[in-house]
């Protein structure tokens, strides 16, 4: 790959990674700016935050001035993400954007959660179409030279939460259960359809597949899965109303990584690593918490640990070590970020020697 010329050894880092296995050290995602910037790629400057999501050739100019000014230490890699904002499905579904810098916002489109059951997989949505295109353009030009990701899909209640609302979701959570049930369900089966579609066009086949901006790559159908709403509702609720339709999309996957956000949503965590088709685990403590490196959280990555599930996290570079002397390598990625391509190097060189303490 022309923008990271070790990927064929951190392909097999992560591989390993995804059986909780290890190679030669510890999985890290690392970045830095490159010492040594390919020229003639300057950062473009969008003139609207719809432009900055919605334009596909400012989108793709953008990732490769990305790619010429930062260094893909260990397992990281040179990606464009075609997500339009999180949970991109529900866009193709018929949401409303309001564009932002850093997010988009979607104005639900169902007033009744029984219209869930008429949505439809829609081949004129314009956002949509703007995905494929933007997909397709980035294969086009990217081949050889980075990975084209899948976006930022997202699923089941979170996508239900985005069209119908997050208050009006949870009334029906306890009020229309059988309409949550018949929407998920739509929803499982669309979220299939476009998932299948992606998938082809970013040559999935041949690649395999990353997830948006934090998901490590597979080599095969991969995906993020999540359930933020979960830190709303009840381990019953979760249990009888979520927890099926789940296991119906996870089967439909290779590979999965679940998305675990907020302390309150380890209340389904037994629930979760009962899931078929998980392989991983994302811990995010979420704003306010404890950071991941923080022992509190140790217990939790060994109860991950020994249900047989990898494990990835986001710490500061100073962390990288002693959490590798205290968990051990196995199953273990751990995501970092260094001043400078020096820096990163020297980790990755170091971290070959670590072991459990």
């Amino acid at each position: 790959m022309y923008y990271k010329a070790d990927w064929s050894e951190a392909r097999e880092r992560i591989e390993a990674w995804w059986r909780g296995d290890v190679v030669d050290r510890v999985a890290i995602s690392v970045y830095a700016p490159r010492a040594e910037p390919i020229p003639g790629h300057p950062y473009p400057s969008p003139v609207s935050p719809e432009q900055a999501w919605t334009d596909v050739s400012y989108r793709l100019e953008a990732v490769e001035a990305y790619c010429c000014h930062t260094y893909f230490g260990g397992e990281e890699y040179p990606r464009l993400n075609p997500s339009m904002g999180p949970g991109t499905l529900a866009l193709f579904l018929g949401a409303r954007p309001t564009w932002m810098m850093d997010t988009v916002w979607f104005d639900t489109v169902l007033d009744d959660l029984s219209e869930a059951t008429a949505l439809s997989y829609d081949l004129d949505n314009q956002w949509w179409r703007l995905c494929q295109r933007l997909v397709s353009e980035g294969m086009r030009r990217g081949r050889d030279r980075y990975l084209v990701v899948l976006p930022d899909l997202i699923e089941n209640l979170d996508t239900l939460a985005s069209l119908h609302g997050i208050e009006e979701l949870l009334i029906a959570l306890v009020e229309h259960q059988e309409a949550v049930r018949r929407a998920q369900q739509r929803i499982v089966s669309l979220y299939s359809e476009y998932y299948d579609c992606l998938f082809e066009l970013a040559n999935g086949p041949v690649l395999g597949s990353g997830f948006h901006l934090h998901a490590p790559w597979a080599p095969g159908r991969m995906a993020k899965v999540q359930c933020d709403i979960g830190v709303m509702i009840s381990p019953r609720q979760f249990e009888e109303l979520a927890f099926p339709y789940y296991v119906q999309q996870c089967e439909r996957l290779d590979y999965v990584i679940w998305h675990l956000d907020g302390r309150a949503n380890l209340r389904h965590l037994d629930c979760i690593l009962e899931l078929p088709n998980i392989h991983a685990i994302q811990w995010v403590p979420g704003a306010g918490d404890l950071p991941e490196a923080s022992r509190e959280w140790f217990p939790l990555y060994r109860r991950i640990r020994s249900a047989g599930k990898s494990l990835e996290l986001s710490v500061e570079i100073g962390e990288v070590e002693p959490m590798v002397r205290e968990l051990g390598p196995e199953g273990l990625l751990l995501r970092t970020a260094a001043e400078t391509e020096q820096e990163a190097k020297q980790l990755l060189r170091e971290a070959r020697s670590w072991t459990k303490s």
